[in-house]
């Protein structure tokens, strides 16, 4: 009975006598099998990478949130019903605009608010870094002290936290979690104010500013804007009369009882303008300027430096006033400058974008309109998925090639050997023996190739690494800690474990046609 050893002597010294042949074969192997391992790794890394390039950028973890105001329940049934004869395709996009219909004539009845108690709901969800309302009050500035003009100016609130805020400083520092009384300016406020040269940023630094704001129901400002056709930017003299016209509006409500309208056209009136329900907030609330102070501690300017926030627009809510406080102080402020207490919109942040999905249902789960990155996140997933199969596709097109190729070289071999198996037979050799060789020749070829690939592969993924952390600090100035090829053992032990049988595979078919040769037939052949 042959031995083992003796087999695999036989298989690898009869390849060592083809020396071209199983160079060529080797090749077309290893190339293959490169391909898989790299791509299984490539497709580990890339999504690892890209997790981590997203996740060190602020912006691609936050979500704009806004309330709902359109209703989202499906219709009955019977409310979209399409009559006629026509095609399904006509018929579903009647069916589709029917929804849309019904659902702009029901949006009443998911009137949701952003509310501070909602705020904080939302504070705890799971995987919640930090929520900032989003805040904008006009107001009229000035350094205290100071006789100088007052300029109009917008409150906004920003994070402490936020590494976006921190980019855009140009002098110097974020506040405390604690310092409320404190704030940034924008370096346009800081031009307006007087300091205008690089060098007097920092005698700003310290100084108070007094900020006047309107303390008044939102719904009466709207009324002014709407009468004047002025929105957002007010000029001092727009910013008086505003206030002038609120007093009077006011005033004219106290006085609604003395009019000549009906009990039915009052209370539309007073329902209409109602900012809330509360009996006192009624009648404390005035056109009445309310003034806060706050110290500056840093100026900013006024696009942030992040290159992905190109892509996300994450933040786009947060930081646009002139004026920036922690957005829980700014939030106090709005409270008492607004009417209904509700704010119009908010940045939610998470601790990482593999939790944007999941944020993203709980938000709209909760009644609010969500924009994120998550599409381009999960677009971005899909497409490296699809490139993978591909790529993997194509690594099995080479190692068929190959296999073909080498069921070729074997049976070449055979035709060429067929004296020498005659021989081999004659002296005891069995069928089996005949087989086991050849189908060894197939498998060392494959293990040679799985092992050349092994290291071709990772003496490419080294470059491919240098390259990619090249690439991604000059275009996104940012550090990557995880690599572009990640090799596991797992997938490295399939691809050899695929290469070895293909090539296995592949000699069979001339392991047999040797094994069934007559030795006298096979002896006669020269």
């Amino acid at each position: 009975m042959t031995r083992w050893q003796d087999i695999l002597t036989i298989a690898a010294r009869n390849l060592m006598q083809r020396k071209a042949r199983t160079a060529l074969n080797l090749v077309g192997v290893s190339v293959g099998c490169m391909v898989l391992i790299m791509t299984a790794a490539a497709v580990t890394g890339v999504k690892d990478t890209i997790q981590v390039l997203f996740d060190s950028s602020e912006s691609a973890r936050q979500i704009g949130l806004l309330p709902r105001y359109w209703g989202s329940d499906d219709p009955p049934e019977d409310a979209v019903v399409v009559e006629g004869a026509m095609s399904d395709e006509r018929r579903e996009r009647i069916r589709e605009r029917l929804i849309e219909q019904w659902r702009e004539v029901h949006y009443q009845n998911h009137d949701w608010k952003l509310t501070a108690d909602e705020v904080r709901s939302i504070e705890q969800l799971p995987h919640i870094q930090s929520v900032v309302p989003y805040v904008y009050i006009d107001s009229t500035v000035k350094l205290a002290g100071d006789s100088a003009d007052a300029f109009i100016s917008g409150v906004s609130a920003f994070d402490v936290n936020s590494s976006l805020i921190e980019q855009r400083l140009v002098a110097g520092e974020l506040p405390g979690e604690q310092d409320s009384d404190a704030s940034l300016i924008s370096e346009f406020l800081a031009y307006q104010l007087g300091y205008r040269s690089d060098e007097t940023l920092q005698q700003l630094l310290g100084q108070t500013l007094e900020v006047d704001y309107q303390r008044t129901g939102s719904k009466r400002a709207n009324i002014y804007n709407l009468l004047t056709g002025k929105y957002r930017r007010l000029s001092v003299e727009d910013f008086a009369q505003q206030t002038e016209f609120l007093v009077a509006f006011s005033k004219l409500l106290d006085e609604i009882d003395a009019t000549s309208l009906t009990e039915n056209q009052k209370a539309l009136i007073r329902k209409l303008l109602a900012d809330r329900a509360s009996e006192d907030y009624q009648t404390s609330t005035r056109a009445e300027t309310q003034t806060f102070r706050t110290r500056i501690t840093g100026i900013i300017r006024s696009s942030p430096s992040d290159s992905l926030d190109q892509l996300f627009r994450g933040h786009w809510m947060v930081g646009h006033g002139e004026i920036l406080l922690p957005h829980r102080r700014a939030s106090e402020i709005y409270r008492n400058a607004s009417g209904d207490g509700a704010f119009y919109g908010a940045v939610v942040t998470v601790d990482s974008t593999r939790y944007l999905k999941e944020s993203v249902e709980l938000l709209e789960a909760r009644g609010g309109e969500t924009m994120s990155g998550l599409h381009i996140l999960e677009t971005m997933r899909e497409r490296i998925g699809q490139i993978g199969w591909a790529m993997f596709g194509f690594a099995g097109i080479i190692l068929i090639t190959s296999a073909v190729g080498i069921s070729n070289t074997l049976l070449a071999s055979v035709l060429e050997r067929t004296p020498e198996i005659g021989i081999m037979k004659s002296v005891g050799a069995r069928d089996s023996t005949v087989l086991s060789v050849m189908v060894c020749e197939g498998a060392i070829l494959g293990i040679l190739g799985a092992l050349l690939a092994i290291v071709f592969g990772y003496v490419f993924a080294i470059g491919g690494n240098w390259m990619l952390a090249q690439y991604v600090v000059n275009r996104f100035e940012a550090q990557i800690t995880t690599t572009l090829f990640q090799f596991s053992m797992l997938p490295v032990l399939y691809v050899t474990g695929v290469c070895v049988l293909i090539c296995v595979i592949a000699s069979i078919a001339p392991a047999w046609r040797a094994a069934s040769l007559d030795p006298v037939v096979a002896m006669r052949q020269k």
